[in-house]
């Protein structure tokens, strides 16, 4: 049977603003319509950015509307006859009504002067959404000034070397100010901050996120529209409080510094084999291709240059002694690229390398593994 879902035209053009900021349309990702007894009806967009995009699905009174009986909770839409549906809304009188319309077969949009488009259904999945805890910090800025801060705080301030991931910028809370702030240092340039006016009360959180998405829907916002900036524990929230344009821009916490390499040194070590694990610092464990290997934790470091620091515990319960001391600095002395310490009674030994060579971390890893193998014992016996 076919469901017929009216749409207001202000929800269909704030979706095809937010498909836009979004997406690569040469791969778009496609919206969907959802429904939760929490939250009630909206529109869903995932990001390239990582990002997600609300829009409250809204009746004519502004209030959140009911879907109809036999609704899906979680129906895709391709982008494309979103955008379609937006165009018709956008280049015809404002009386022109576009509808959802869906069977168990197809879905699409209908214009009430003829218009349409239809598509097979879409294949897709309903995810779970990290909406954070109730409360957190917060902040009220004038969309214009938002958009302008999170356009220069991505914008380089002089040349980069696409060898080395740019700074994610970081956003925090300050008395009556909001702040955004981006470390340049890894490329020889100055650590640069931005503020901007906001109603707001200092925090001492900052964190990291990808602004792309909400930089983008805010250009498509008027200047003075108030948008809501909370930062909780997972992520931040941008909301848009225009009563014709209303969106919400879910920022994951991104990490920052050294540790924004983290995501090419898992991929580096996945794609040779390792297995991993993940320590309460948030720091790789690898146990080598085996699974076996003498556990190696991966850190990073901002160092200059930016380092990764392979660390192993040779072995524990030793006596600092003088004559221990040195067969350490013996074994550093042998030993050219591992350094050998104490901590606490443990016997440590690292292998440094630059982040620009991510890929040889796992090499350096197993070598690591192969150099202080069976190393512990001779140690024990000896003292």
């Amino acid at each position: 049977m076919k469901v017929s879902l009216p749409i207001e035209r202000s929800e269909w053009i704030t979706l095809d603003a937010a498909i836009h900021a979004a997406n690569n349309l040469d791969v778009p990702f496609n919206p969907s319509l959802n429904f939760n007894e929490s939250f009630g009806s909206y529109w869903e967009i995932d990001a390239t950015d990582g990002s997600v995009v609300i829009i409250p699905h809204l009746n004519r009174e502004g209030s959140p509307a009911d879907l109809p009986a036999g609704f899906p909770v979680h129906l895709p839409l391709p982008a494309g006859l979103a955008i379609y549906a937006a165009h018709l809304v956008a280049d015809r009188q404002a009386g022109v009504e576009v509808s959802l319309v869906f069977d168990d077969n197809f879905v699409g949009v209908e214009s009430d002067s003829g218009a349409s488009a239809f598509s097979d259904h879409v294949p897709s999945e309903e995810l779970a959404r990290p909406l954070g805890p109730s409360t957190g910090s917060s902040a009220v800025v004038q969309a214009g000034d938002l958009c302008n801060a999170m356009y220069a705080v991505t914008r380089s301030v002089g040349p980069t070397n696409k060898q080395i991931p740019l700074p994610i910028p970081q956003i925090g809370i300050e008395d009556n100010a909001l702040g955004f702030s981006a470390d340049w240092t890894p490329f020889g340039l100055p650590q640069m901050t931005y503020r901007v006016p906001a109603q707001a009360k200092a925090s001492d959180v900052r964190v990291g996120i990808y602004c792309s998405t909400a930089a983008r829907l805010l250009e498509e916002t008027a200047s003075e529209t108030p948008v809501e900036v909370v930062i909780y524990e997972n992520l931040v929230r941008f909301s848009s409080t225009d009563p014709t344009a209303e969106w919400t821009v879910l920022a994951l916490h991104r990490e920052t510094g050294a540790r924004r390499w983290l995501p090419q040194l898992e991929k580096a070590f996945k794609e040779s084999g390792h297995h991993l694990s993940i320590d309460g610092d948030g720091n790789f464990i690898t146990s080598g291709v085996s699974g076996e290997a003498e556990e190696v934790t991966v850190g990073l470091h901002g160092t200059d240059p930016e380092t990764i620091r392979l660390t192993l515990c040779v072995g524990s319960n030793f006596e600092e002694t003088s004559e221990f001391h040195a067969q350490v600095n013996l074994l550093n002395a042998k030993k050219s690229s591992i350094r050998f310490w104490f901590d606490n009674g443990s016997l440590m030994a690292c292998q440094d390398l630059p982040c620009q060579r991510f890929e040889d971390a796992p090499a350096a890893a197993e070598h690591l593994q192969r150099e202080i193998d069976g190393l512990g014992l001779l140690v024990s016996a000896a003292f």
